[in-house]
Formats: structure tokens, C-alpha cells, sequence
């Protein structure tokens, strides 16, 4: 079996909002949905973080966003950037994978984080 609709549903309600003094935050757009990430740091580790998202009805894109805001809590910046598809698929499935459809969604959710990293490693340059 996939996703289990108890774990989707109640990840999909969870409220990790966006920080509103993020430091960095990374955008992503596709198939008219914008989904924005930020996050703060103390210490390079991450402390707040949340997203925005253009579309409130589609529970599996907040269930995927908000796995991964909760895995990445408390996190090391420098960690944040790995993979975390196998992580988000184990919180929101009973065997620990995803429909290619429900992918897609955590590709996202991870583009997200990375361009918030990218932005991150641009601003502790100067």
C-alpha cells in the first residue's frame, strides 16, 4: 500500500507557517502551484521553518511540506540539503513509499528546501 489517508490527513493539517523574519527562503513553481520555504537559523541550525503555499486544497502537497518541515527542525543547515524522499515517504506510508503522483509532491516539497539552503550558503558568503 502507499500513503495511508490517516498519517496524509493528519500531516496535512499540521501549520508549519513561514517564519515571517526567515532568513532565507527557496520557490518553487509548477503545474499553477507556488510553494514558498523559509526557514531561521541559530548556531547553523535550523530553528523555525514553514511555508507558504498558492493552493490550500490539495492535502498531499501540505502532508509532504509539512513532513518535511518537522524532519528538518532542529536540523543542521549543512545536513538539510541531503535527500529527505525515503524520510518524508516512511512518515506518510505504511511501507515507506509514495505513488509517483504523491512523488512529485515531495520533489517539490525537497526543491524547496534546497533553493532555501542555496539561498542560506549565498548570504553567509557575505
Amino acid at each position: 500500500m502507499a500513503t495511508v489517508p490517516e498519517k496524509l490527513a493528519a500531516y496535512a493539517k499540521m501549520e508549519n507557517i513561514m517564519p515571517p523574519d526567515a532568513q532565507c527562503t527557496g520557490c518553487v513553481q509548477g503545474d499553477d502551484r507556488l510553494v514558498i520555504l523559509g526557514f531561521k537559523t541559530e548556531r547553523e541550525l535550523i530553528t523555525e521553518i514553514g511555508y507558504l503555499s498558492s493552493d490550500a486544497k490539495l492535502p498531499i502537497l501540505h502532508a509532504c511540506m509539512n513532513a518535511l518541515c518537522e524532519l528538518m527542525k532542529g536540523k543542521a543547515v549543512v545536513t538539510a540539503g541531503l535527500p529527505q524522499r525515503n524520510a518524508i515517504a516512511k512518515l506518510l506510508s505504511d511501507n515507506g513509499t509514495l505513488s509517483e503522483a504523491d512523488q512529485s509532491f515531495v520533489i517539490m516539497a525537497e526543491l524547496a528546501l534546497n533553493y532555501a539552503v542555496c539561498d542560506y550558503a549565498s548570504r553567509c558568503k557575505e
